[in-house]
């Protein structure tokens, strides 16, 4: 019965074996798809059926899907007992952890309740080392915070037992102790300078002015080519008094006869014009220039008086800052950190940085390389834990892998390639 079977008693198709009413199988007794085993009724089972629950479980006594291993509950898990996420280890409930016991995320070692941390029972985020409660620290049994050292209770302190805040050394209490300032500048005094000048002024100015032309142009009235010319000549007169005398001849009779003056007004109006008066182009020659400034008796003295510096120059300068070495746009514990800061350990490039000589942000270990959130050793990617894993997905995306040796994405394990959906 079925199609494409290879044994006795199959009444699926395509499988090889005994009694199985599935589809691709390969075994005994086996109801589902694509199974390898013994009585298994799931898809994508390797078994025996009965101990696994799940779907794609590689083991026994698996409930989760595309586990390997051993009593695991979560998803993609490998190992024993895991109830979380793509963790590698036993008994870890959270996702993404290489070890034992973790119940956060992204870790890499054993009992750490916070996340991507390398070590162990950290309870902070981002450590580097053992049984720190704060974060970002290098080191063992931090309290505060973005320590490297032991036991400190403060924050981005370089050393043990601090309980202030950015120090370094050993059992300071106070904030900014034991840093090391460092200074060396050379100063050049002020140089003077001194210049005096003096000569005979005697320059000679030779050349010419440019002949110039006037245009013809005509001097006319406002509203038309003639001059117009108004006049009104009034003379006021008088002709004077004057007398007549009469005489009657023959006789000694006669008399005189007064006559008064009169006055004479006369006016004469004048309404006329004058023609346009036409001036001619008027022409001015070139001017010859001949002229000498100064001589023989007439001296230029200039006296000039500066100086040159202080010149500084600084060699060498080293701020009081926690840890040594380090060049971060904010404050760092430890030694020789670079980036944008918040950093401890030793040689680490970026931000939030915890161990030795990591690059990118928010990470822990050693030698990791990614976008962000990675714990363990020389890890290529984001969000992963373990040794030697390296994303499919770029330094940008997270890609969830952890164990060793893997390549790809959503991966737990060791030496696997490829990605679960």
């Amino acid at each position: 019965m079925g199609d494409g079977n290879r044994g006795w008693g199959n009444s699926g198709s395509f499988n090889v074996g005994f009694g199985n009413t599935g589809f691709g199988n390969f075994g005994l007794a086996n109801q589902g798809t694509n199974n390898i085993g013994i009585g298994l009724t799931g898809d994508n089972q390797i078994g025996f059926g009965g101990f696994n629950t799940g779907a794609g479980n590689v083991g026994l006594f698996n409930s989760g899907s595309n586990n390997i291993g051993f009593f695991n509950s979560g998803s993609g898990n490998f190992g024993i007992a895991n109830s979380g996420s793509f963790n590698t280890g036993i008994a870890s409930t959270g996702g993404t952890n290489t070890g034992l016991f973790n119940t956060g995320l992204g870790n890499t070692g054993w009992a750490n309740a916070g996340d991507f941390n390398s070590g162990g029972f950290n309870a902070g985020g981002f450590n580097t080392g053992s049984f720190n409660p704060g974060d970002t620290n290098t080191g063992w049994f931090n309290i505060g915070d973005i320590n490297t050292g032991a036991f400190n209770t403060g924050d981005i302190n370089t050393g043990a037992f601090l309980t202030g805040d950015g120090n370094n050394g050993f059992f300071w209490r106070g904030t900014g102790q034991g840093l090391i300032a460092a200074d060396y500048t050379l100063t050049i005094p002020n140089i003077p300078l001194t210049l005096g000048l003096g000569g005979k002024l005697d320059i000679p100015i030779t050349g010419q002015i440019t002949g110039l032309t006037v245009n013809q142009f005509t001097l006319h009235g406002v509203n038309g080519p003639g001059i117009p010319l108004n006049l009104l000549l009034a003379i006021d007169g008088d002709s004077g008094g004057t007398s007549i005398h009469v005489n009657i001849p023959d006789t000694d009779i006669g008399f005189t006869i007064p006559i008064d003056g009169l006055p004479i007004t006369l006016t004469l109006p004048l309404n006329s014009e004058l023609s346009p008066i036409v001036i001619e182009p008027i022409s001015i020659g070139a001017i010859p220039l001949d002229l000498t400034l100064g001589g023989d008796t007439m001296q230029l003295n200039a006296d000039l008086g500066a100086g040159i510096g202080p010149i500084t120059a600084t060699l060498f300068h080293l701020s009081p800052v926690p840890g040594f070495g380090n060049s971060t746009g904010s404050p760092s514990s430890g030694f020789f950190n670079s980036g944008a800061g918040g950093s401890s350990g030793f040689g680490n490039f970026g931000d939030t940085l915890s161990g030795f000589w990591n690059a990118g942000s928010q990470g822990s270990g050693f030698e990791n390389y990614g976008g962000s959130l990675v714990s363990g050793i020389i890890n290529l990617g984001g969000a992963l834990s373990g040794v030697d894993n390296t994303s499919d997905l770029g330094i940008a995306l997270a890609g969830l892998v952890s164990g060793i040796g893997n390549f790809g994405s959503q991966l737990s394990g060791l030496f696997l390639s490829g990605s679960v959906p």
